[in-house]
């Protein structure tokens, strides 16, 4: 990697929490520069403006907490239905971890995206839908894929599956960041589990 690329990086990497945390609109350029360490100048050297290093920390946040979890799981997991437990459930496995990983890099990038540019700004918006889209359509072809291996029943709609779990899990983290509670969240992965295995597992 060059060094204009690794520098780059490293900025992207020590913005995508502070982003996150303090959303894409709020966050101020004095808490970017204390964050990476590097002067105004120098991170605008690699960006030409906000804009451009928010959408760069957004992408390294969305890759690093769901993307890369989702080609893992799809390697580690030949069955459809417990492909879409270990997806939804942040991978059973190591539950624990990532949801505290999520919670130290300041929640779920698609959730706080969706919050933070409701009415401020519609390019974010925008491109937050696209991202939820993704990973609704990335639940759907897991199904489907699951009906055609014959793992998942034939009668099962992948829409109405997809966007059931999606609403669940992205409830019960709200309810994690609203109360500080886990609970809520395991609760909503337990359902989503007890769905599949007694109306989608063939």
């Amino acid at each position: 990697m060059k060094k204009s690329n690794e520098t780059r990086q490293f900025i992207i990497e020590k913005a995508a929490p502070i982003f996150n945390k303090h959303g894409y609109v709020g966050t101020s350029m004095s808490q970017l520069v204390k964050a990476i360490g590097m002067t105004k100048g120098a991170i605008y050297g690699n960006f030409k403006d906000k804009d451009e290093l928010a959408f760069a920390a957004l992408d390294y946040n969305l890759s690093k907490l769901i993307w890369e979890r989702l080609e893992k799981i799809k390697k580690n997991e030949k069955d459809a239905n417990n492909r879409i437990i270990s997806f939804v459930s942040f991978n059973s496995n190591d539950f624990t971890d990532l949801s505290n990983q999520i919670l130290k890099s300041g929640g779920c990038p698609m959730l706080n995206g969706i919050v933070d540019s409701e009415f401020t700004h519609e390019k974010l918006k925008e491109y937050i839908r696209i991202a939820v889209k993704k990973w609704l359509e990335s639940i759907e072809n897991i199904i489907r894929d699951g009906i055609e291996a014959k793992q998942i029943k034939e009668d099962i709609d992948p829409k109405y599956y997809a966007s059931l779990f999606g609403s669940l899990i992205e409830g019960g983290q709200m309810l994690h960041r609203a109360t500080g509670d886990l609970i809520h969240l395991e609760f909503n992965i337990r359902h989503v589990t007890h769905i599949i295995n007694t109306q989608l597992r063939a």
